[in-house]
This record gives structure tokens, sequence and C-alpha cells, in this order.
């Protein structure tokens, strides 16, 4: 993707790292036309709220609406109303073990159902035709939305769910350790060059089931541009780790598992070895740590219990309270006396 990685449109980029994997891809502009209809969606929810699409927040607000509930949407044009369903979780198979696609905003615009990848991707292509300031955040096997109000506060979205949630809560339930947390490898924003880098990452996913191969050139060229934009970019990393892994357990196969101190007498041996090694070392620097398997599913169920619910509520209410102060804000502007 020849890219500016310091300004660059998230819907192309998104669009350009799923199409390969297609045989018969959309168009760009079939795409970008979708991504602009729920923008439009997104005013129509504004106006009726009454609410400025100058205010970042109220344009999350409004953004999120199409997350969280149905939503009566009135057409001007026949001037009546009519229900627009929300934008799901896809509960079956959402680490596309056996679907890939599964992974793709292409396939979330088709059927309207997302997974913890598709969704943020998504919202961020909805705020950037709005012009809404959006960030995409990390945690294992994961990711959310980030964005920030007038007043610089900041606040965590989790597509997932379609509910606001607090830092203490994702480090509580996404299994983020403190090293992480304070090298910022999760819960931080991306910056423009840290996204840019996330959709390389995504494009060398997306080659590599789409031709089921490991590792070879072109992963390594994708890897090398990735690395350049983003040194601690886990995908990557995780990618070039277990080449180097399978590469030097293959060798030490092939000259009977010699002991680590007579690894000096087979060149390729050694070097495999030292490369796996840095890699692995690169990888634990950042505080990755693996979520198994049962520690997502207990995340999953996290999100039904009443604790759950009942922080969610409070986050919600917290931005209620700054949307109605908006609210009576533009009211008040709206029905300001003419001179």
């Amino acid at each position: 993707m020849q890219i500016n990685p310091d300004s660059f449109s998230i819907t192309k980029a998104v669009y350009l790292s799923e199409m390969p994997y297609y045989s018969q891809s959309y168009s760009y502009s079939e795409f970008e036309k979708v991504i602009e209809q729920k923008a439009q969606l997104v005013k129509f929810i504004l106006k009726q709220e009454g609410l400025n699409e100058k205010s970042n927040l109220a344009l999350h607000y409004a953004i999120q609406k199409l997350f969280g509930q149905l939503n009566n949407i009135k057409d001007p044009l026949h001037n009546k109303y009519y229900t627009l369903d929300k934008i799901r979780y896809d509960f079956e198979d959402p680490m596309g073990e056996n679907d890939w696609t599964k992974m793709f905003v292409t396939k979330l615009l088709l059927t309207n159902k997302g997974q913890c990848h598709s969704l943020p991707l998504l919202y961020l292509c909805i705020s950037e035709h709005l012009g809404a300031k959006a960030y995409l955040s990390l945690s294992p096997n994961h990711s959310f939305i980030q964005f920030f109000d007038e007043s610089g506060k900041r606040y965590n979205y989790e597509t997932t769910n379609a509910h606001l949630v607090s830092t203490s809560w994702l480090m509580q339930s996404t299994y983020v350790n403190s090293t992480a947390y304070k090298n910022k490898t999760y819960l931080d924003t991306l910056s423009s060059r840290k996204l840019y880098a996330q959709c390389l990452a995504d494009l060398l996913l997306c080659y590599q089931e789409k031709l089921k191969v490991n590792y070879d050139s072109f992963s390594q060229l994708l890897i090398n541009k990735i690395l350049k934009e983003d040194s601690v970019n886990l995908t990557a990393l995780m990618v070039r780790a277990n080449y180097y892994i399978t590469t030097f357990e293959k060798l030490a196969c092939s000259k009977g598992y010699p002991s680590i101190k007579d690894f000096y007498k087979f060149p390729d041996l050694q070097l495999a070895y030292n490369n796996a090694k840095v890699t692995q070392q690169a990888i634990t620097v950042t505080g990755f740590q693996e979520m198994p398997p049962e520690a997502y599913n207990k995340w999953q169920e996290s999100l039904k219990d009443e604790k759950t619910k009942e922080h969610e509520k409070y986050e919600q209410e917290k931005m209620n309270i700054e949307i109605k102060k908006l609210q009576m804000v533009q009211n008040s502007l709206t029905n300001k006396p003419q001179k």
C-alpha cells in the first residue's frame, strides 16, 4: 500500500488490506458508498437529537447510536420514519478460524455483523467521513475505540457490546499486564503511523491466509515495512518469530538436536537460534502475554454480567450529562432571536 503514513484515509487503507483476499473484489467506490451512507445516517441522528455536527463528542454520541440501538430515522423526502437495525456483534467464528472474511469490514458491511477487529475499523471509517477524531486502541486479541471530548476527557468505547468502559475495567478484563500498559503496548491511542502499520499487518495476515504461506519474500518485505513504521508492532514481530522458531526447530532436527554449546559448529543453526532469540526478546519487552482461549471466553461472558452492566451504565450516564449540555447550547443558539 503506497500511502503517506502521516496522512491517509483509513477507509482506503482498510479497503486495500481486504480486497486482495477476494477473487472478485468490490470497487472502492462501492465500498466507500456504504460507509458514506452510514455517515449520513449519523447526521440524521444529530439533527433529530438537536446536536451540532462540529462537536466531536456529539459526533461520537451519534455514531454510537448505530451500534447500540435500533434507530427511527425520518425520511425527509417521504415524510415518514423507518427503523434502522443496529450494527451487531457476530458470535459465530469471531476469530476467523473457519472463515477469514469474518475479520473484514467488507463482510460487516454486507451482513451488518462484525467482531472486535472489524467493528472498530468501521467506526473509524464512519468517523473519518464525518470529520470526527477517533483512535484505534489495542488489547490482547482485541481492539476498541478511544476518543476525546472538547475538554480533553478520554473515552473508551467497546464496539462489541456498544458501551463506554473505563480504563480500569479494560485493565482488569482484557489480560493487560502492568508492563504492557506502562510501555503503551496496549490501551493507548495509535498514532497515524502505528495505525498505518496495523493496516499493513492486516494485509500481511490476509496475504498469508489467502495463499496459505507462513513466510516468503513478500511477507518479509511487508514485515520490514511494518517495523519501519512501528518497531513494536506485535503482529509483525510474532509472524517473524514464528518463522525463525520453525526454521530453528527444523534445522535442529536435521542436525540431531545438538546442545546449545555446540551450535557454533553449525553456522546456519546458530544464526536461526540467534534470530529466534532476538525476536522473542523484542516481543517480551513489550509486555505481551498470550491470551488463552479460556480467558477470552471469560471476557465474553463478563460482558453479560450485572456488575459490568452497572459499570457501563455509569460511564454512559457521565457522557449523557455532557450531551445534554451540548443540546442546551445548541437549542439556545437555534432559538436566539434575530436582530
